[in-house]
Parts: structure tokens; C-alpha cells; sequence
């Protein structure tokens, strides 16, 4: 294996790995050939893999407070489908692992007391009694499947009795465990599970009808997006990513919406076909404030991936960054909430375009006059290391009070001379984007 195909490995490995379940072998042949063809086809960029660094996960100070249970060491954090424990090593769950990892999360959620910050005494008891009657069937003889399933909803009645900060600590390992058993389309609940499920479903749909999170985005100067479709939709479609970092090939689509009234930008990226199991990201930037909000095309109130292709992704009902699987900020990090290639021809036009001299086309859709992927001034300045610079630095919503790991706490990247992205500590580290740092970074 050659240095560039070392090292370019050690970063994107667990991406690979992790999205497929072919052994070993085929995944280690998978990536050469990726590696190989990238190189092939972008050999000006070599100078990006001989600098990236080869440790890639530092689980954050935040996920080693608190150990009491085996599925906090063995689920530390996650990204985009990605398992770490709590010694920063890739996760693949062994054969019945999920099950004990379930089974354990579902009984410390039992010891648990409900209630607290935003959380109505109505939806504590109705949730309350919802248990009691999944406890109630979980007696009876189930299926492995329709075991997983009941014990899953039960983990999402209990968790969403407690407030925001407790409930995401168990919500985002529940919901990675539920993914993990990828279920066949025609996997069908027992009917008595699906009338229980259904009940639930409409009692979140009413907890969360004004998420907490869309006001604390709208208080911090966050632009929030209307509801995401692909048709008939106020949303603008720029372009496609010619370099996709996560799934190199794979489709990647760029939507934006502005707001008429404050400067920023919302952008989608929809991703893979838009059917069951694509994954479509929605982040929003105040270019006033420098906060930005996240939310997944997961629903809350089932805990599914939304088709982005066939159906509307409805805003208060998608999870946020109260209760995101991922750490969103472990990556999403620096001067600026978008990871972005600036000589991509899709970003080159939302950060660019239009400009005298610029070849980028200017962005489409209403209040392009307000859309923007930076920073206004110097918002929560970060210094330029033996210089009197200082850049602006955005900072993450997840709700009140904020969660663990969900922080911006960076310090800038010598190797890119303070202009591109910024390192941030105890988090993962971030392959560096062409172009060079000196010209053309946002």
C-alpha cells in the first residue's frame, strides 16, 4: 500500500467500512479501488493526502463522564451510520449484540425519573401508561424482529419523558441499534405492536408540534427552513457535488432557501436515490449571529428516514439537533458550519457566483439577495496562531441546555494558515479540501 493510499485509509476507513457488510477483504479492495481512482483523477491533489493525519476519532471529553453502563463504553459516538466507543475504536456490532445493548438501555431507562424542562406532566403519564402496555405485550412469545421492535418502542416512550438533554443520550443509541437490524421491506409488526406504535407516533406528533429547538434556532438569529420537498417546493436546487467526501461517486444534491428577512442560508443535501434509506441533512446559518441548527430527514415520531424523493420533509416533525444521532459539530467545525470545496462548481456558485471576475454562476431562488454560506464581521473571533488576524468561528445549537460534544471549541489549523478550516479539539479530525489553503478558502 502506498504512503498516499495509507493515509487517505486511515481517513476514510471507517466510512467504508461501516456502510457495508461485505468481510473484510472486499472492503479493503473497495477502498484501494477508490483510493486508486481518486489519485488517478485528481493527482494535484495528492499534497492533500500526504498532510492529513492518521488518527482520525478523539471521542470527546463530554462521552467519558458518567460510565455507569456498557452501552455508554460501547456506544461513545456515532456519525453518518459511524459507531466509536469510548476508546475512539471503529464499532461493528457482533451477532445478538444489539439485542443486550437494547435490552440494557431499555432498563436504565426504567430507573430513570421523568419529567423535567419542557416536558408536560400530560405527556409524562400518557407516555407513562403507553409503556406499561408494551410491557405488557413484551410477555407474550415474539419473533427476534418483533422483540427488537417492541423493545425499541419502548425505549422512545420512555426516553421522550425526560428532557431534552437525558433524552437524546439514549435516543440517538436506541435509534442507531433500530438501524442496525435493517429490517427487509417486507418486514410487517404484529397488529396489536402497530396499533400501540401508531398511538405513539400521534402523541409525539403532538408533543413536538412546536419543537422547543425551532424557537431557541429562531431566538439565536437562525434562519428556519420551511419543510423540505423536491417539487412544488420554495426550496432552490444549485447543483450536485462533482467531489463528495463521504460516499465518493455517490449522489449528492445541494437545495438552499433564504429567508426575506434575514441574511443567511438553509442547505439541504439530499443524498443516494431519495428512497427508504437515503440520507438527507438540513444545517441553517445566521450570517448575523454565526449559530446555526441542525436537523436529519429522520421522524421524530417513528424514528424512519423520510424518502426525500417522494415525500415532504416536515420540519417539526424531523429530528434536530436536540436529538441527532450524530455529534454533528465533531466534523461540522471551524470558521463556518458548511464543509465546503471551494473549487466544487456547485459551492463555487453559492459562495462566488455572480462575483466580478468569478465564473460561478450566481445561486438561484427568492431572496438570493439574502443568501449566504458565511459570516457577517467578526463573529465569536477566533485568533490567527502569531498574527494580530482573527476569524469568525460559528457556533452549534442543540437546544437548552446544550448537549455534550456540541460545542465549537477550535483552534486554528497552522497547516491551512488560519484561512480554511480549524481544528477543533477532542473531536474528529477533518481531511483537508481542496483548494490549497492560500487561495480562494472561505
Amino acid at each position: 500500500m502506498s504512503k498516499h493510499s495509507s493515509l487517505l485509509l486511515a481517513i476514510f476507513a471507517p466510512v467504508f467500512a461501516a456502510a457495508s457488510l461485505a468481510p473484510a477483504a472486499e472492503i479493503e479492495d473497495d477502498i484501494q479501488a477508490q483510493i486508486k481512482a481518486y489519485l488517478n483523477k485528481r493527482p494535484e491533489r495528492a499534497f492533500q493526502v500526504e498532510q492529513a493525519p492518521g488518527s482520525p476519532v478523539v471521542v470527546p471529553p463530554e462521552a467519558r463522564r458518567d460510565l455507569r453502563y456498557t452501552f455508554q463504553k460501547r456506544m461513545a459516538i456515532s456519525g453518518h451510520g459511524i459507531l466509536f466507543d469510548i476508546d475512539g475504536k471503529l464499532v461493528n456490532l457482533e451477532p445478538g449484540e444489539a439485542d443486550k445493548l437494547q435490552a440494557e438501555l431499555l432498563d436504565a431507562l426504567r430507573r430513570e425519573e421523568p419529567g423535567g424542562k419542557g416536558v408536560s406532566e400530560d405527556a409524562v403519564a400518557k407516555l407513562g401508561d403507553l409503556a406499561k402496555e408494551l410491557d405488557g405485550l413484551a410477555s407474550q412469545k415474539l419473533e427476534p424482529e418483533q422483540a427488537a421492535a417492541l423493545r425499541h418502542l419502548s425505549i422512545r416512550a420512555l426516553a421522550n419523558r425526560l428532557n431534552d438533554e437525558r433524552r437524546s443520550a439514549y435516543l440517538w443509541r436506541a435509534n442507531y441499534l433500530w438501524h442496525h437490524y435493517k429490517l427487509s421491506d417486507a418486514f410487517r409488526l404484529r397488529p396489536e405492536i402497530l396499533q400501540v406504535s401508531e398511538r405513539l407516533r400521534d402523541i409525539l406528533r403532538e408533543l413536538f408540534r412546536q419543537t422547543a429547538y425551532m424557537d431557541d434556532c429562531t431566538r439565536g438569529g437562525v434562519p428556519v427552513p420551511p419543510d423540505f420537498s423536491v417539487s412544488g417546493s420554495v426550496w432552490a436546487h444549485q447543483g450536485d457535488l462533482t467531489i463528495n467526501m463521504l460516499d465518493p461517486g455517490g449522489v449528492a444534491e445541494v437545495w438552499t432557501w433564504a429567508s426575506s428577512s434575514l441574511r443567511g442560508a438553509c442547505v439541504a443535501l439530499p443524498r443516494g436515490t431519495g428512497g427508504a434509506n437515503s440520507f438527507a441533512g438540513i444545517i441553517c446559518q445566521g450570517a448575523e449571529s454565526g449559530n446555526a441548527c441542525f436537523w436529519d430527514n429522520i421522524e421524530r415520531a417513528t424514528g424512519n428516514r423520510v424518502p426525500w424523493a417522494s415525500a415532504t420533509m416536515h420540519i417539526n416533525q424531523l429530528e434536530d439537533g436536540s436529538d441527532l444521532v450524530e455529534t454533528c459539530p465533531s466534523c461540522h467545525k471551524g470558521n463556518n458550519v458548511y464543509l465546503m470545496a471551494p473549487d466544487d462548481p456547485t459551492w463555487c456558485r453559492l459562495l462566488r457566483g455572480g462575483q466580478i471576475g468569478v465564473s460561478c454562476t450566481a445561486p438561484d431562488g427568492a431572496n438570493a439577495a439574502n443568501l449566504t454560506l458565511e459570516l457577517d464581521g467578526n463573529i465569536n473571533p477566533i485568533p490567527q496562531p502569531m498574527t494580530s488576524t482573527v476569524h469568525s468561528s460559528y457556533r452549534p445549537m442543540s437546544g437548552t441546555p446544550p448537549r455534550g460534544g456540541w460545542s465549537n471549541s477550535a483552534m486554528t489549523n497552522p497547516s491551512c494558515g488560519g484561512q480554511c478550516h480549524l481544528n477543533s479539539v477532542g473531536s474528529f479530525t477533518v481531511p483537508m479540501m481542496p483548494p490549497a489553503c492560500g487561495m480562494d478558502c472561505y
